[in-house]
């Protein structure tokens, strides 16, 4: 479920993101920036974005385990859990969700990449102040 919902934000995201700013890479392109710069720019631009996120959900996840796990290890009647509860983590499963995020991450760039390589600059700038 989180991976879903963390695709479609980033896809929403993304999207938004290149619409709004369409009329600013066209006048990048127009000011003379190649099509590899502004290519790299779009690409630099999301993997600060996806950096940035995962970053602080990886920070945020174990913070919330070593906060929140303590607490759950208790009985009803308030007495020690006998073995101490430990925090593990399946490295495989991890593997597979950050594989597969990875990939809608690439996609979702592609697209993007694609959609920028595709812009017509002449028709962008026609469009008005927006």
């Amino acid at each position: 479920t989180v991976l879903i919902v963390s695709a479609i934000g980033f896809l929403v995201h993304a999207t938004v993101s290149f619409n709004d700013r369409r009329s600013e890479f066209a006048l990048l392109r127009t000011i003379g920036l190649s099509m590899k710069q502004l290519l790299f720019l779009v690409v630099l631009e999301q993997l600060i974005v996806i950096g940035i996120a995962v970053a602080l959900g990886i920070f945020m996840g174990m913070r919330m385990g070593t906060t929140i796990m303590p607490y759950l290890a208790s009985s009803g009647e308030n007495a020690m859990v006998v073995p101490p509860m430990a925090v593990e983590i399946d490295w495989f499963g991890f593997g597979v969700i950050f594989g597969l995020l990875g990939l809608v991450f690439t996609v979702v760039i592609s697209v993007i990449l694609i959609s920028v390589y595709r812009m017509s600059i002449h028709r962008v700038m026609r469009m008005g102040e927006g």
